[in-house]
């Protein structure tokens, strides 16, 4: 089963390199990624600039909306996730415990459905 892992922190964060928060979380997910590696479990995954940075789009009544920004507002942000291809939930609460979010912010946990295309 593959599960996205979806990293939230305190929206006023900074994110980014160089930040004291960001910086105090990079040894968390080098041994998030060995214990990955240690088990076998397939991830990829990336960091995500600030909610700032985002676009929103979206489309109504056959209109194209383009938004600077996030599209609500909100106490955290999305600021990183991971692909990973694990067994079952047990697993990945297992080895997602030893993230700086947990603490931090929040890790949701969510399955994925398969692609077909794959």
């Amino acid at each position: 089963m593959r599960y996205a892992v979806l990293l939230y922190a305190d929206a006023a964060l900074g994110a980014g390199p160089g930040n004291p928060e960001w910086d105090t979380s990079l040894p968390h997910h080098s041994a998030f990624a060995e214990r990955l590696g240690e088990r076998g479990l397939a991830f990829s995954g990336g960091a995500l600039y600030a909610a700032e940075a985002a676009t929103t789009l979206r489309r109504r009544d056959g209109d194209r909306l383009v938004t600077d920004g996030p599209f609500a507002e909100t106490q955290e942000q999305l600021w990183g996730y991971y692909d990973v291809e694990a067994p079952d939930l047990d697993t990945m609460l297992d080895v997602c415990e030893i993230l700086w979010e947990t603490e931090h912010g929040s890790v949701e946990i969510r399955p994925m459905f398969p692609n077909p295309g794959n």
